[in-house]
């Protein structure tokens, strides 16, 4: 049996890493945006503007691991797979309008 790699101190991400991808995961959970600026769950304009300081989390993270990025395609191959199944299900599910949602 072959022996599992040995991970040294430079596999892991650094700090700053780690906490943009748990600030990205608290975010996308809706713990504290949800609550406190949409309490009735109803659509404003400034839900749109707290959202691009996330979505420019992600492309940073995606752009500084962009070799890592790469080397996943199995991955992604399967995961836009998954996606390409939900927006062609339309067309044999019972209710069209309610699977586009």
């Amino acid at each position: 049996m072959r022996k599992p790699p040995v991970q040294t101190p430079d596999d892991s991400p650094p700090l700053w890493e780690q906490w943009a991808a748990g600030f990205v995961v608290f975010m996308l959970t809706g713990a504290l945006i949800a609550p406190v600026i949409a309490p009735t769950q109803v659509e404003t304009p400034i839900l749109r503007f707290i959202w691009l300081p996330v979505y420019a989390v992600i492309a940073g993270l995606i752009v500084f691991r962009f070799d890592k990025v790469i080397r996943a395609w199995p991955a992604w191959l399967m995961m836009f797979c998954l996606v390409a199944l939900c927006f062609v299900s339309k067309y044999w599910s019972i209710d069209p309008g309610v699977t586009e949602r």
